[in-house]
């Protein structure tokens, strides 16, 4: 009897859809601002550089390859981000999809763990699938010209818990909530101080101070919420933080700071917390 693959060819359709509209959308966007040098002007470092990488490693493999195989045929969801990002009329244009730019960073790099998990053979959890399905469909809508500026105020695209940040959880809000075991307005604070984190982190500037995390993680909500294993991607999260700290408060560059984010399969822990906060929401 021939074993179930773990892998559903609808959700390969979706991934491999979505990756290509990107680039289609990315490059066209691109030759709009710089004409034919859009390679040159619109790719920044190092980005280039590692796709340039990417390429050359496969030409050394394959030197017969299509004509139409472009730097942008080598970029995977987070190449495309810092693509965007340097390019600030096309992030504009994916302000329809998500107006803040650190959540949509997040999102991009949560992208690429679903799609090397489609590309790999390895399963999807249902909010891995639930989340390819509903970016890919915002991204066929911006693709479809619907995305002439920001998203609507107030109005969260459809599977995004958070997409609208809550307020701030003041300090105060913030004691009451631990003394009360909310865990709404707690899984909130934390929600923001970790995508404000997460961000920073990433780019390795202007590094917040943690608010929220030292007093949670402190708590009898914590340690109650801890046992059950519910929270360990946070736990894990807030491990990685410090490391990658350590290194930017020594001195080290943000490509050396990367590197270990990568190592240490940062995306996939941001994947993860991504389940918690949804299931949080709705508890």
């Amino acid at each position: 009897m021939v074993p179930k693959s773990p892998i559903d060819p609808e959700a390969y359709r979706i991934a491999a859809d979505a990756l290509q509209r990107t680039r289609a959308f990315v490059r066209r966007e691109l030759e709009k601002l710089h004409g034919k040098a859009w390679e040159s002007k619109g790719i920044p470092e190092p980005v280039s550089g590692f796709l340039r990488g990417r390429r050359e490693r496969e030409t050394g493999i394959m030197w017969r390859l299509p004509e139409i195989v472009d730097l942008l045929d080598y970029a995977g969801f987070g190449n495309l981000y810092d693509v965007i990002a340097a390019n600030a009329p096309v992030l504009q244009q994916f302000a329809f999809i998500l107006p803040d730019p650190s959540l949509l960073r997040t999102r991009f790099l949560e992208l690429d763990v679903v799609l090397n998990r489609v590309a790999f053979a390895r399963p999807l959890s249902d909010v891995e699938l639930e989340f390819l399905a509903g970016f890919a469909q915002r991204l066929a809508r911006l693709d479809a010209g619907e995305g002439a500026g920001a998203a609507a105020p107030g109005k969260a695209p459809d599977d995004e818990t958070y997409a609208i940040p809550p307020p701030e959880v003041t300090n105060e809000r913030l004691a009451q909530a631990l003394k009360k075991g909310d865990a709404t307005t707690l899984m909130a604070a934390l929600y923001q101080e970790v995508t404000a984190s997460a961000d920073a982190i990433w780019t390795s500037t202007n590094l917040p101070a943690l608010r929220v995390w030292p007093r949670v993680s402190g708590s009898d909500w914590f340690r109650k919420r801890a046992a059950s294993g519910d929270l360990a991607a946070l736990t894990e999260f807030y491990t990685l933080l410090a490391e990658a700290r350590e290194l930017v408060d020594g001195g080290s560059s943000p490509g050396e700071v990367q590197d270990l984010l990568r190592r240490r399969k940062f995306a996939q822990v941001l994947m993860a917390m991504r389940e918690v906060f949804k299931s949080s929401a709705k508890t």
